[in-house]
């Protein structure tokens, strides 16, 4: 039976090739989205499993807590590596990573500033972590101080063709001075499924600055490398009497955790690693929108095949009466629906391979899908099929297979009024599913235009900012000459660069418990560059003294230390334990960071001869005259200081990257809501033109009694127009409860607002109008005499 199964199902498929393309384009659509979806969670699960001893590594997280004020981090000090190796002789091995501040790397004539890219490490790295190395010995490669190694990428940026090992880098930066390292390793450049994200790694071993300093809070990152088997819980346990000798301050608890150096990229709890970690979230959102996708197009192949089981009524009459039996039936039909997705995967891996390159660019990715060797692929291709054929084919075959062999060879066969509830419902699921994804994306786009306008506090815009290693007034002074230069500061940090933020232990008068707060040195150019009011008080003084330092803080500090503007000016602030000063001003808010947090307590402070290698400048420039005054600071830059690399950057832009991550879902989401309604329609589009088909009769009959066109096309239009309506009604709940879980993410945020959800719901009303009214109108137009002839 299976040829004559087979050639059914294709004369089937050849003679309403109309359903046939809905079916399979509707099918291959939701089989790509969610076999991408797929492969975009195994490599979002795929973080730091290539490290071969993987399950034994283990990242230091803490939590800090003075009174209310609780501070989270993955960041650690440099002297605890060496302290957790000495009080716990059961720890294999301690790794530390100590990110150099905006340092300039040279060779001969090049001069590169490779901010966020070198580390300083323990010379044990390639020991514990599985960072292949092309060249050198990973066992010593970083044993003696002053030596360095470099992934492929650097290696042929700085050396070309020459062979790099044994070269000398000369290095200028935080925290090591001026330094020449040998090159004594080249590593494979890191994938991206990896939560690190460094190009050189450089010994720590003679570095020593702040090697006894315990509560500063440095870009270091502290990994411990447990015995095999050891459970780490026995570990975790002691290390509250760990934290009690080394990290306790008056009125503070420190909790130190370990976290598994595979669930770092999801389910870490502690902020501030490398790089940003994954959304656990955001799997959970798309793998929802990739399976009710592919629902949404198995739905259609299961209101069509039910719409049509009126023309398929004496064929399984026949059958029956031929002796076929009900389980041969289903099988059949079931069959044809796996037929059919077959042919569908076939036009999804079409589709796959058009959308990976789209899909790598808005994801940041680098997917590479293998169809014959990767075996999750394959097993996810030979899953789709039997899955989604199923899926899709299952009631059909049900439906079809009970039908009564007599009363349909009788023609009295009719729909019945369950079969017409179930395609109702099934179409308003579909449209519940495709208002949701209009209105969350209505939503996302309306809260990306809040973060876009909203006054953050400072002037971000006509603001470059050039990196750069120490305090020269020289060069400030003949910056200043150029027309279109309107002011220049020089700042350890700058606003809108959380990477850059510095964190210090402050001491208010009158408290005894200590504050955690971001802080960075600058001049009293600072605000005039940034357009930053005062809410109180006066600006720095250019020369305080070192007896005398002068502070500004913002009004959320003041807040924190329970003052009022007004009370703060004056007050003595103890910093770091042994500097001392007052403050003079009290800044207005301004935003430091993305919308996604709260402003912080802000301390700005001038102390004369400590900008080190740790600084920005800062120019406001008018807006005449753009690229030359560009280069005109470039020129004037590389004049006092030609052995410098020479980069810049637009502050703006720079607020721009802290939400590209808000940006690229908000564009996915958006993607998924189009391809959502279009499978919709299609499904739609298909129903009701099958509709105007059975009631071709009726609408001849109304015709030659009077009914004009629009009479006919309302006729048509109004029992789907009842459907949206009710769809529309049962999607506002769960796009609000959807999209305010989302913008709880945001500590500044819009509102849910109920003109977004009526607005949705008319666009997916005036979709499927527009769906249906080609069909309507297409039926109103014919001429009765051909639907009445045979009458």
């Amino acid at each position: 039976m299976f040829k004559n199964y087979l050639k059914i199902a294709l004369r089937n498929l050849l003679r309403h090739r109309g359903y046939t393309f809905i079916n399979i384009v509707s099918l291959a659509i939701g089989m790509a989205c969610c076999l991408l979806i797929l492969f975009y969670i195994r490599n979002e699960l795929s973080y730091d499993r290539d490290h071969e001893n993987a399950d034994r590594i283990f990242r230091m997280g803490r939590i800090s807590q003075s009174g209310d004020n609780v501070r989270k981090g993955a960041r650690s000090t440099v002297p605890m590596g060496p302290a957790l190796k000495a009080d716990f002789p059961e720890i294999t091995e301690v790794i530390r990573f100590w990110r150099a501040f905006n340092p300039v790397l040279s060779y001969q004539e090049k001069h590169f500033r490779e901010d966020h890219k070198l580390y300083f490490t323990d010379p044990a790295v390639f020991d514990v972590f599985s960072f292949p190395l092309i060249n050198g010995n990973p066992h010593t490669a970083l044993e003696s101080p002053n030596t360095i190694v470099i992934s492929e990428a650097m290696a042929e940026k700085y050396f070309g063709v020459e062979q790099p090992m044994g070269k000398v880098i000369n290095f200028r930066g935080y925290p090591a001075g001026e330094l020449d390292l040998v090159v004594t390793g080249v590593m494979r450049d890191l994938p991206r499924n990896t939560h690190f994200e460094f190009e050189f790694l450089a010994s720590l071993v003679g570095v020593e600055t702040e090697r006894t300093n315990w509560g500063s809070s440095k870009p270091i990152w502290t990994y411990v490398f447990l015995p095999q088997n050891y459970p780490p819980e026995k570990l975790e346990s002691k290390l509250p009497g760990f934290a009690d000798r080394y990290l306790k301050l008056e009125n503070t608890t420190e909790e130190l955790h370990l976290e598994p150096l595979e669930s770092l990229h999801l389910f870490s709890n502690y902020p501030g690693s490398f790089k940003a970690p994954g959304n656990l979230a955001y799997i959970y959102l798309f793998s929802a929108i990739g399976f009710f996708i592919l629902l949404i197009a198995c739905v259609n192949f299961m209101n069509l095949a039910t719409a049509r089981s009126l023309a398929r009524a004496k064929e399984v009459a026949v059958r029956k009466v031929l002796g076929a039996y009900r389980i041969q039936l289903i099988k059949q039909f079931v069959g044809e629906a796996l037929f059919l997705s077959c042919l569908a995967l076939a036009l999804a891996i079409m589709l796959i391979e058009v959308l990976l390159p789209v899909f790598n660019t808005t994801f940041n990715l680098d997917l590479v899908i293998d169809y014959f060797q990767d075996w999750f692929v394959l097993l996810c291709l030979a899953a789709t099929v039997p899955v989604v054929g199923l899926l899709a084919g299952c009631y059909p075959a049900l439906f079809l297979s009970r039908l009564h062999p007599i009363a349909a060879l009788k023609g009295r066969f009719v729909a019945t009024t369950s079969g017409n509830r179930l395609r109702k419902g099934l179409i308003v699921f579909q449209f519940v599913v495709s208002i949701v994804l209009i209105s969350g994306t209505l939503m996302i786009y309306n809260q990306l235009d809040y973060v876009q306008n909203k006054n953050l506090g400072f002037g971000k815009e006509q603001v470059v900012v050039v990196p750069y290693g120490k305090k020269d007034d020289v060069l400030i002074a003949a910056m200043l000459r150029h027309p279109n230069i309107m002011n220049v500061s020089i700042s350890q940090r700058v606003p809108v660069n959380l990477k850059n933020s510095d964190v210090r232990i402050v001491v208010p008068q009158g408290f005894v418990q200590p504050f955690r707060v971001q802080s960075y040195i600058t001049d009293e150019y600072f605000l005039d560059t940034y357009k930053i009011e005062l809410a109180t008080g006066s600006n720095l003084s250019s020369s305080p003294g070192i007896a005398n330092q002068e502070f500004m803080i913002n009004e959320t500090a003041a807040k924190e230390f329970g003052w009022t503007p007004e009370q703060a000016l004056g007050k003595r602030l103890l910093w770091s334990g042994d500097k001392n000063g007052r403050v003079v001003g009290v800044m207005k808010d301004f935003h430091m960071a993305s919308l996604h947090e709260r402003i912080r307590p802000l301390v700005l402070h001038t102390i004369p001869g400590d900008f080190s290698w740790q600084t920005f400048i800062s120019i406001r420039i008018g807006l005449e005259d753009l690229q030359n005054t560009l280069r005109f600071i470039e020129k004037t830059w590389k004049k006092f200081t030609p052995n410098d690399a020479y980069e810049y950057f637009f502050i703006d832009e720079s607020l721009d990257l802290l939400h590209r991550d808000d940006q690229r879902f908000g564009k996915i989401f958006s993607y998924f809501a189009i391809l959502a309604i279009l499978i919709a329609c299609m499904g739609l589009f298909g129903l009701a033109s099958f509709t105007a088909e059975q009631r071709t009769k009726e609408i001849g009959i109304r015709k030659v009694l009077g009914a004009s066109i629009s009479n006919v096309v309302l006729l048509l239009s109004k029992e789907f127009t009842k459907l949206v309506g009710v769809a529309f009604l049962l999607a506002v709940p769960i796009a609000f409860l959807v999209m305010e879980r989302w913008l709880d993410n945001f500590a500044y945020r819009i509102s849910a607002d109920f003109n977004l959800f009526l607005l949705a719901g008319i666009l997916a009303l005036i979709i499927a109008l527009l769906t249906v009214s080609y069909q309507s109108i297409r039926a109103a137009l014919t001429n009765p005499v051909k639907a009445l002839r045979y009458e």
